[in-house]
């Protein structure tokens, strides 16, 4: 088991609700001309890119399958609408 400091692990957590501002300084302080080829201490640089990586391909996987569940529903309801009336909330729902 992978263990981390506090820090990393809260910049991990962070980075899935603000996956946009992460990506933006993360490339800006990898590309800085100024950057030191030594790790930094405090903090995983490497661990919190994967995490962003990560959270971008959870949150497309999740996107796509919305896209294609909810139509799906929606023509199942519209089939047979006194019946199926669980389908259209769970319609709504997601």
């Amino acid at each position: 088991m992978t263990r981390y400091n506090t820090t990393t692990k809260l910049l991990m957590a962070a980075v899935h609700l603000y996956p946009e501002d992460f990506n933006n300084d993360i490339r800006e302080r990898a590309e800085h001309p100024y950057k030191a080829s030594t790790t930094e201490f405090g903090v995983d640089i490497d661990k919190v890119k994967n995490e962003l990586t990560n959270s971008k391909r959870s949150y497309f996987i999740k996107s796509t399958f919305l896209f294609f569940l909810v139509p799906v529903t929606l023509f199942i309801f519209f089939q047979n609408p006194e019946d199926n009336i669980g389908y259209i909330l769970l319609a709504i729902f997601l």
